[in-house]
Formats: structure tokens, sequence, C-alpha cells
């Protein structure tokens, strides 16, 4: 899925106060300067959507693609050759948590990750402006309070 997918695709998170937040996380793995598997997140109405892809890879013509699975979890990864050994690459993005993993026993590898996060809160200006009040009115008060409690003493 394309940033600007995704960007369309994002869904939202309805806070108990009404007020809805979306939420979007991608997480990519470069070795070698190379993307190997970049992993996506949104929040829909249907819950949290992951997908993942490993565009050097397939250009390469390598598959590479490995998963870890147990009875409760699938990770989706990559597994790239190296100079005498492996990188590799383990993403999670869910609900619950994002999460990475790399395992190296390759050398002279140069391995990077990038994690970007998006929240999009479209009533961010009144949120802000209702905090503000919030906050005068309780400083209001307290000064009130303490202002009669010191009169209230001989």
């Amino acid at each position: 899925m394309s940033d600007e997918e995704l960007a369309l695709e994002r869904g939202g998170i309805q806070l108990p106060t009404g007020m809805e937040v979306g939420f979007g996380a991608s997480v990519r793995t470069f070795v070698d300067g190379s993307l190997v598997l970049e992993t996506k997140l949104v929040w829909t109405d249907q819950g949290a959507m992951q997908t993942e892809a490993a565009p050097s890879l397939a250009s390469q013509g390598q598959s590479g693609q490995i998963t870890l699975s147990d009875s409760a979890t699938k990770l989706p990864g990559v597994a790239v050759s190296g100079d005498g050994g492996s990188t590799v690459v383990l993403h999670e993005l869910s609900a619950a948590r994002i999460a990475n993993v790399v395992v190296n026993t390759a050398s002279n590898r140069d391995i990077r990750q990038e994690v970007q996060i998006d929240l999009a809160i479209p009533e961010l200006a009144q949120l802000q402006q209702s905090a503000i009040q919030e906050r005068a009115s309780m400083r209001m008060m307290e000064a009130v309070g303490a202002a009669l409690g010191d009169a209230a003493r001989p």
C-alpha cells in the first residue's frame, strides 16, 4: 500500500469524549541501503489492519520471506543473505504494540530502521482551546478558594 493509499485509508479511534483520532504507523528496515521490509498499520472501523512488503527482495528475484508463528501470533519477516551469515528482520504492528526484531550474523552490514507514527486530530484547535479554558477556570476556582480560606481565618 502506498503512502497516498495509506493516507486515504486512515481510520480512527473515538475517544470517550466523542473526538475522533486517526492513527497510522509504518516501520521500514533497510539493509545495506536497500529497503528489505516495510510494514504498515492503519486503524479502521474493522480494527487494526497490517500490510507488509519486501520490495527490494522481489526486485532482486529473491523471496527471503519468513513467518514465525505460534498458536497466537504470526510475525512477517525477511531473511537476507550476507557476508558470512544472514540478517533476519521481523516486524509486528498491531493494536497492542509496534515491535521489530533484527538478528544479524553477517559481517559489514549497514542496518537502519525508520518508524513513522501519524496521528490525525481534526478537532485539535478546539481541544486545545477547551483545555486552556478548563485550566483557567480551575486556577480561578483555586484562587477564590484560597481567598475565602484566608478571609475566614481570624
